[in-house]
């Protein structure tokens, strides 16, 4: 998940903001030799800029998206309170749900996809809107690891 995908992810960020409606969007890469997760992409640089890191060790987060590779659909501030440790910025930016959908190439993840929305419920349409862009970021990320072969 390179951050030289800049217009790809501006892309998806734009499309899905009709079929999920999120008012963030984050990209972050993964690295699973330290169990972190770097900002590739952000819709609200100012806030969350390009570069941030977050440990996820021992975290719901990190079990569930990184390792498990399944989406983490958080409703409601209580439940973002609960994963994101940045929760009291989350709120003042009035988004009380988020899907983090994993990108999995082959059998591992390699980054999340992370939508926040300003309704505290996720919809099945949401939830699928959100896995068929994390698929679809799959083949990006795919594509460009083979391109040097």
């Amino acid at each position: 998940m390179a951050a030289g995908n800049q217009l790809v992810f501006e892309r998806v960020d734009r499309l899905a903001a009709t079929t999920i409606g999120q008012r963030l969007f984050t990209v972050t890469a993964f690295d699973a030799a330290t169990m972190q997760v770097e900002r590739v992409y952000s819709s609200d640089p100012e806030v969350y800029p390009v570069g941030g890191r977050k440990a996820k060790r021992d975290t719901e987060f990190g079990r569930r998206v990184l390792i498990d590779r399944e989406p983490l659909v958080c409703e409601g501030d209580a439940a973002i309170a609960r994963v994101f440790d940045d929760h009291a910025t989350i709120g003042r930016l009035g988004l009380h749900s988020s899907i983090n959908a994993p990108v999995v190439v082959g059998a591992r993840c390699v980054g999340v996809l992370n939508f926040l929305m300003t309704g505290s419920r996720v919809t099945a349409e949401q939830l699928r809107a959100a896995m068929a862009s994390a698929a679809d970021a799959a083949v990006v990320a795919a594509l460009a690891n083979n391109a040097g072969d």
